[in-house]
Order: structure tokens, then sequence, then C-alpha cells
């Protein structure tokens, strides 16, 4: 439970705080979704990277923000985090990762920030 309060910060810092050169846009669905990359939360350790995405639905008052962590050397990602402000009502994972590693998809949103991150 100690986890639920500094999620809501972290969701609350995220969405105050996006300066056009900070979050990158990625892709998306311009009638459903668009997603977008922090370039400030980029940390690199080795082959992988980790960073948070910011998904912004269009036709609904809903963003959902992602931790990733891209290995590099395997093209794969995995979900470490997921926070989500439904009209102001915040939901998360408390089970970490969230999705556990699969390969990055071609001609992916996924592989946009692969291509920005690892190369």
């Amino acid at each position: 439970m100690k986890r639920r309060p500094l999620q809501f910060v972290m969701a609350w810092a995220l969405s105050v705080v996006t300066q056009s050169d900070r979050w990158v846009p990625v892709g998306g669905s311009h009638n459903e979704y668009q997603d977008h990359l922090d370039q400030e939360s980029l940390k690199r350790s080795g082959n992988k990277v980790t960073l948070w995405t910011r998904r912004d639905f269009v036709t609904q008052q809903r963003t959902a923000w992602n931790e990733i962590e891209v290995d590099c050397a395997r093209k794969w990602d995995t979900i470490l985090a997921y926070v989500q402000d439904d009209a102001g009502v915040i939901s998360h994972n408390v089970v970490r990762p969230h999705r556990g590693s699969t390969a990055i998809p071609p001609n992916s949103v996924g592989e946009r920030i692969y291509d920005l991150v690892c190369r």
C-alpha cells in the first residue's frame, strides 16, 4: 500500500510536466490516442534502457503512463509499471513487471521507441 501515494505523485508529476521538448511523439492513432516518450526519464544500463511513456486518449478524459525497459540487444521490451488517470481516478499496477518481456513488433510504436533509445 505504500506505493499508492508514490504512484499518485508520479502520475500527477508526469501530467503537470508536459513541455514539448520533454515529451517526444512516437505515434498512435489520431482518432483514438497519441503516444509520447519522456526524454528526461531515459536511463541506460548496459544494453537496457528504462523510460516512461504517456498515452493520451483523444476522445476520453484518460491518460496512461508506462515505465518500460527496452532490451536493445534482443529488441524486446517489458512494461515495468502502469499508471492511469481516468478522469481524475488514479489506478496503477502493484505487481512488477506489469507485462513480461516480449519481442518488439515491426512497424509499431514499440519499434519507434526502440529506434529512438537504442540507436
